[in-house]
């Protein structure tokens, strides 16, 4: 067992996303969008049903600050909102003009995805409707109109 986890542990330590500046992010692995072993890795989880326990507001913050707080001077204020299907996280600078995408964590799986600044209603169905394709699909999500990270 302790075997089979650190396998597990190196695949997914080297197949892992890439943050891309200016586009979707391709696995630090292989490098494609579409990575194998990760997808390899959803499916057989989907199939035992190994999945995270559900994610609730204070650890959303915790996320979305980290995602937020990582290396950013001055610190920004997070704010958490409940979407239904997720947290949406916005983060505030006041000393700054500066404009952070929209993070939204799942409240199932706890994944993160950035979406551009776009009014709350249209965020949520938007939101549903990327969870519905990811649902149908049982697959990593494409290049689509969020990016996973």
């Amino acid at each position: 067992m302790l075997a089979c986890a650190a396998a597990l542990s190196t695949v997914l330590d080297v197949h892992r996303p890439a943050t891309a500046p200016a586009g979707p992010n391709a696995c630090h692995g292989c490098g494609t969008l579409e990575c194998r072993p990760l997808t390899a890795v959803l499916h057989v989880l989907d199939a035992y049903a190994a999945h995270p326990a559900a994610v609730d507001r204070a650890e959303a913050w915790r996320r979305a600050d980290r995602y937020f707080n990582s290396g950013s001077d001055p610190t920004l204020l997070v704010f958490i909102e409940d979407i239904g299907e997720g947290f949406a996280a916005r983060a505030f600078a006041f000393s700054t003009e500066r404009t952070e995408p929209v993070l939204v964590i799942d409240h199932r799986t706890g994944h993160l995805t950035r979406w551009p600044l776009m009014p709350r209603a249209t965020l949520i169905e938007e939101y549903r409707r990327h969870l519905t394709i990811l649902r149908g699909s049982s697959a990593t999500p494409s290049a689509g109109s969020a990016r996973e990270q």
